[in-house]
């Protein structure tokens, strides 16, 4: 959902320079940008057939999965080319997503992740990224030309093919000088059952400081009966969240780097963990916490 909040940025960009657009996505993904913008033609593509364990190994829960991503890649590739040869498309944008690359247009690849965050037995993995990413004609960079927030995984080596396209929020889409009149929100997200034990962490430390309770920005089945949510509100729709994180003071979440670039966007405080296991959250914490305590958590707009 991370990939879905900074492409309602870029679709935004797009619109306002007379663009005609067309979003392919999953159903939930579907959902959220017609929230957005109920205009735009959508069109249903399965998700990659993977997702992160709960135990924190991304390498392991990548190769139990390895023979149906690369069958759902090359399915993608032929679904990308009729939508294009149907629709007359003239320019592909793929957030992250391999195969979604047609013959017959120019091809865009969104990424902040020209470099994977990996050990060095984990290398092969990197030379097939770069291989995949390099495949298309220009990779567009959510960062700054000296990769002020991604740090070395933004590095983009002098290559003419890598474009820094700066920091994106799906907040562009509001007024910016808004008052803040909440104090805390968290925001909970990831692998289902770390979600979970986010939630029922960040519950019981609020409940301990017996201060005022924030609000909880949360998919509904992450609640579990046995987690007490009495005297917090919940919220779930996209459109209500913003409106709670324009106005709060501070953001309490996992360090994905869309959360990032709206914190920084917005110029709030935050409170950041990175998710176990995703090594890319824990780089991008150190780099955040870097800027902290440097006293340079934003940069201007």
């Amino acid at each position: 959902m991370g990939h879905v909040s900074r492409t309602i940025a870029i679709i935004n960009r797009l619109i306002k320079q007379d663009n005609k657009l067309f979003f392919v996505g999953n159903e939930a993904q579907l959902q959220i940008v017609k929230t957005y913008f109920p205009e735009i033609t959508v069109f249903n593509l399965d998700d990659y057939p993977f997702r992160f364990g709960d135990k924190g190994n991304f390498t392991l829960d990548l190769l139990k999965t390895i023979k149906p991503l690369f069958k759902r890649f090359k399915k993608e590739q032929r679904d990308c080319n009729e939508l294009t040869k149907k629709l007359k498309i003239d320019i592909v944008i793929s957030d992250h997503r391999y195969g979604f690359k047609s013959k017959c247009a120019t091809n865009v690849f969104v990424t902040h992740q020209i470099n994977l965050p990996l050990s060095w037995w984990q290398y092969p993995f990197q030379l097939i990224h770069k291989r995949l990413i390099n495949s298309f004609d220009w990779i567009w960079i959510p960062d700054t030309e000296d990769s002020q927030f991604a740090g070395k995984l933004s590095n983009m080596s002098n290559n003419p093919k890598y474009i820094p396209i700066g920091i994106i929020s799906r907040f562009e889409l509001y007024p910016k000088q808004i008052i803040k009149t909440i104090n805390s929100t968290i925001i909970i997200s990831g692998p289902i059952e770390l979600a979970k034990e986010f939630l029922k962490n960040q519950i019981e430390h609020f409940k301990k400081e017996k201060k005022e309770k924030p609000t909880i920005i949360c998919s509904t089945d992450i609640v579990t009966p046995e987690i007490d949510l009495v005297d917090f509100k919940l919220v779930e729709n996209w459109i209500d969240a913003d409106s709670i994180i324009l106005k709060s003071k501070k953001i309490i979440s996992r360090s994905g780097y869309s959360t990032i670039m709206d914190i920084a966007y917005l110029n709030c405080e935050s409170d950041l963990t990175p998710t176990k296991g995703q090594k890319e959250q824990e780089y991008l914490f150190k780099i955040w916490k870097k800027k902290q305590d440097s006293g340079k958590p934003s940069i201007d707009f």
